[in-house]
């Protein structure tokens, strides 16, 4: 785990985005009110947290290597 310990933070947000999302969704079967709010809030927590780990990615530095 500690290989992907820098992308603690964006998965995390991926995934309150992913249970937004489904409560969200959920409560527009039972015509809840704010059930819109949810979907609205859980998809862009999704696309932030996707454009954060790719920034993530593309910033990463190769690892160095210490073979003396």
């Amino acid at each position: 785990m500690k290989a992907l310990h820098f992308l603690r933070w964006p998965l995390i947000l991926l995934l309150a985005g992913y249970l937004a999302f489904l409560v969200g969704s959920f409560s527009k079967n039972r015509n809840w009110s704010f059930s819109e709010e949810f979907v609205a809030a859980g998809y862009a927590m999704i696309v932030i947290a996707i454009v954060w780990i790719i920034v993530k990615f593309i910033l990463l530095k190769p690892p160095e290597n210490d073979s003396n």
